[in-house]
């Protein structure tokens, strides 16, 4: 901890002018406006992308689910056997 708190201590002021420095570069490049073309293929990617999900979660449960039965079967017989 003391090794963090003396690296910051002396590096202290190039971080903050660095961050300084990178929030300008971001500032200037807000006003900066994406052609409709690959705005539109970002929503179509992302309507994909949803589409996708809502088949998987499905099978991510059932298979998390069948992983703790499973589980919880070779509890039950270690304890019996």
């Amino acid at each position: 901890m003391m090794k963090l708190r003396n690296v910051a201590r002396k590096y202290g002021a190039r971080i903050g002018g660095a961050v300084v420095l990178a929030g300008a570069s971001v500032s200037a490049h807000a006003a900066f406006t994406m052609p409709a073309a690959v705005t539109n293929a970002f929503a179509d990617f992302a309507a994909a992308w949803t589409a996708i999900e809502a088949l998987i979660w499905p099978i991510l449960a059932s298979v998390v689910l069948g992983f703790f039965v499973i589980k919880m079967f070779k509890k039950g017989a270690n304890k019996v056997g």
